[in-house]
């Protein structure tokens, strides 16, 4: 299958289930299942992409020593992929020594050459690469890498890739872009002399309307429950606070921030791939639950159009949640959601 250019047109993301969540395998039993896989494929979708934390096989006190019980939960969504004609974004979304919260930037072990949790995520990779190569599977590198500068990403991205490509040749490969894949850091971007590799970005743009009063963003509180539309101008007198928002906001009041807006910061993502005829993809993008819902339908139909117009593929954030989801905790599809991703995708 590795030597088959994967389908990655239109596909969502599995989330919270063995990647932050508790990985309790009771809940784990019945939050994704092959009746999931199948549904997904019923929507037409042709591929999942799969966050994995490290402590699902490997334990801190026991580095190095991979759990067959912990991998067969990969294993098993890879089966149910295949059975379903899916292909599988493998994302490492945790590694030893990275965590993508902005607190733990300057702390993030792993961008050391020497570290122990260099080593280790190295050693991992070689072991997944070993293990799932010549299945419908790309391997994404890690999930929003935050170094400090972005040649310490592509330095980093270079063993990754070097230590994947070692044990499968013929594997593809995913790469993204530093500071939470954004797409303004694709202007710097190692580019691979490698006919196997693709390169992925986020999109959460403009965040104020995105994650709009999102409780784990602590700055957002500034809103005070404030409903932030798309598009804009947003004229509420909370961007006039000098202080709270550690963003320059001021240009959501100054002009609308609709489809030419969302499209003009594709530009690097754009720009490289014509430079060096690479393909690029995006891995998540998507708007809270709680945002206006009519804007919210806007806000995706506008981006979905675009990646269709401009032959990117893409996977929503995400399948199942109450935050984001095509459905929610209980099993509700939100309809219109679907359909505005399927329209897109049908382009």
């Amino acid at each position: 299958m590795s030597n088959t250019a994967p389908s990655v047109r239109f596909g969502t993301n599995i989330s919270h289930w063995i990647s932050q969540s508790a990985l309790d395998r009771d809940i784990m039993r019945t939050f994704f299942t092959r009746d999931d896989a199948a549904t997904i494929s019923r929507w037409g979708m042709d591929h999942i992409r799969l966050p994995v934390d490290y402590p699902l096989f490997e334990s801190e006190g026991w580095p190095g020593h991979y759990s067959q019980e912990g991998l067969g939960w990969i294993d098993r969504a890879l089966d149910w992929c295949e059975a379903e004609k899916l292909w599988c974004v493998l994302d490492m979304h945790v590694l030893p020594g990275h965590v993508f919260f902005a607190e733990s930037r300057a702390h993030n072990a792993i961008f050391d050459p020497q570290s122990p949790a260099r080593r280790r995520a190295l050693e991992i990779w070689r072991m997944l690469a070993r293990r799932y190569k010549g299945r419908k599977v790309v391997f994404e590198i890690l999930n929003e890498p935050i170094a400090q500068d972005n040649d310490a990403w592509n330095e980093l991205a270079r063993s990754f890739h070097a230590a994947i490509r070692q044990e499968a040749p013929d594997q593809w490969i995913m790469v993204p872009s530093n500071e939470w894949d954004h797409v303004k850091n694709f202007s710097s971007l190692h580019f691979f002399e490698d006919a196997r590799t693709l390169y992925t970005f986020h999109y959460y743009e403009p965040i104020l309307f995105t994650h709009q009063n999102a409780s784990w963003i602590p700055w957002m509180n500034q809103l005070a429950g404030a409903k932030v539309p798309y598009p804009g101008p947003f004229n509420h007198s909370i961007l006039e606070i000098d202080s709270g928002f550690p963003l320059d906001l001021a240009f959501m009041r100054k002009a609308p921030y609709g489809a030419e807006f969302l499209e003009s910061l594709l530009a690097p993502v754009l720009d490289f791939r014509s430079k060096h005829g690479a393909q690029v993809y995006c891995g998540e993008f998507g708007t809270v639950t709680f945002s206006p819902p009519e804007d919210r339908l806007r806000w995706y139909g506008d981006l979905c159009s675009i990646f269709a117009r401009h032959g990117i593929g893409f996977a929503n954030w995400d399948y199942k949640s109450d935050d984001f989801g095509i459905k929610d905790y209980s099993g509700k599809v939100n309809g219109r959601l679907l359909e505005t991703l399927q329209r897109a995708a049908e382009r």
